[in-house]
């Protein structure tokens, strides 16, 4: 039995040893490899030495060269005025623009925005879609959006000769905020795209002559370059051209719809938890609205409380009451700048217990304690975590030789 505990004893003090070892070793074998530059770090740059330049010279550009694709063509022989002309073909000479110029009428993009308050925003688009339609002009958009407050966009297209007509009857539809009119004058801005498309079409039929008469297939292919970009920049000219000529025959008219702001209606005023020094009051509104209780002894009332939150089911707690005595209060809720005020109501608060029970407030401490366990828990769980290596390193020979000297002790004793 004796020969067995000792075996065990043994075993016990090999395995101790032996966690030891793997300790000692890692962290051996951790400090010599954990230096940066065998982990993949980027090493540290030196900084430059003051005789070193700080600078690094610009590398010289490579010189322009001209790639020349097939056999090289031999220099062409002075050619007779009926000719091709030599290339480049497609820099054409600058052609003279007209000394004079006749402007028959001024054209004017004429654009107006108006915001209006209606009764009914989804009448009031249908009214103006009729107006749009019966000047000849149509609906571009519509959009109408909201719950308790409509409001809506419209924006629509008319004859510019109909342009101030139209505008005053849309201003007969509801009360006008906001009006702004203009008008942007665009006939330079059309003179100039006429000019440089007869220049580009001018353009064009010289290239053509010319691809008539050339015979040369890389004289071909510039030259037929050259125009597809010619009639590109056609295409984009007559464009422009024909926008404009759209924005000015037909003007830009946007309305902004919105429901007259009436005040919110109060409705379900009551009291509720009334107490010696507290009550609270509670209503209901149509619309989301702000809440506000004036209350006093008498009708003049004094005093008030006051909640900006803008909602539909109000509640407001009043303190600091005395007890069994009457009071007069009334409820108020603003929404969209109107303001709509209640009846005039009453409470009366209860009357003062001759024994009060002391109001003991448990949150507070278990709040506390809840606290004080969580600062307990995080120093024990920090001194654990430093502790453990230390005990991990110091703790088996520790062991050993308290077993150690618990076996001489035990010996000492048999004899």
């Amino acid at each position: 039995m004796i020969k067995r505990v000792r075996f065990l004893k043994r075993k016990t003090l090999l395995i101790a040893a032996i966690l030891l070892a793997v300790v000692v070793l890692s962290l051996v074998i951790g400090f010599l490899t954990y230096p940066e530059e065998r982990v993949g770090l980027p090493p540290t740059k030196a900084p430059p030495s003051a005789a070193e330049p700080s600078f690094v010279p610009m590398p010289t550009p490579p010189a322009k060269t001209k790639e020349v694709t097939g056999a090289p063509i031999p220099s062409p022989t002075p050619p007779p005025e009926s000719a091709v002309p030599t290339p480049p073909y497609y820099e054409s000479e600058p052609i003279a623009e007209p000394s004079t110029l006749e402007i028959v009428e001024r054209m004017v993009i004429y654009t107006a925005q108006i915001s209006i308050e209606v009764e009914d925003v989804e009448a009031a688009a249908y009214r103006i879609q009729s107006i749009a339609e019966g000047s000849g002009g149509f609906v571009q958009r519509i959009s109408i959006s909201g719950e308790e407050r409509k409001s809506g966009l419209i924006t629509i297209r008319v004859p510019q000769d109909k342009f101030y007509e139209v505008l005053r009857q849309i201003e007969s539809v509801g009360n006008v905020t906001n009006k702004e009119v203009s008008g942007e004058d665009v006939t330079e801005k059309y003179i100039d795209l006429e000019a440089r498309l007869k220049n580009a079409k001018r353009e064009e039929e010289r290239l053509l002559a010319i691809l008539d008469k050339a015979t040369d297939v890389d004289d071909i292919l510039k030259v037929e370059k050259e125009l597809m970009r010619v009639r590109e920049t056609i295409e984009t000219l007559e464009g422009q051209l024909r926008y404009l000529e759209r924005r000015v025959e037909y003007s830009t008219i946007s309305v902004f719809l919105e429901e007259t702001a009436r005040p919110p209606v109060i409705s379900n005023v009551k009291v509720v938890e009334v107490s010696t020094t507290k009550v609270t009051i509670e209503w209901i509104t149509d619309v989301p609205s702000t809440s506000l209780v004036e209350y006093g002894t008498t009708k003049s009332y004094g005093y008030e409380v006051y909640d900006p939150r803008p909602v539909k089911e109000h509640s407001i707690t009043i303190t600091g009451l005395k007890d069994s005595t009457t009071y007069h209060f009334r409820v108020k809720s603003t929404a969209y700048g109107k303001t709509a005020t209640s009846n005039d109501y009453t409470f009366t608060t209860e009357s003062e217990p001759w024994i009060k029970i002391p109001e003991i407030d448990w949150g507070y401490p278990i709040e506390r304690g809840l606290w004080g366990f969580l600062v307990l828990a995080q120093v024990l769980i920090t001194i654990f975590v430093f502790f453990a290596p230390l005990l991990v390193i110091v703790g088996p020979p520790v062991y050993y030789f308290y077993r150690r000297r618990v076996r001489s002790k035990e010996a000492s004793e048999e004899k």
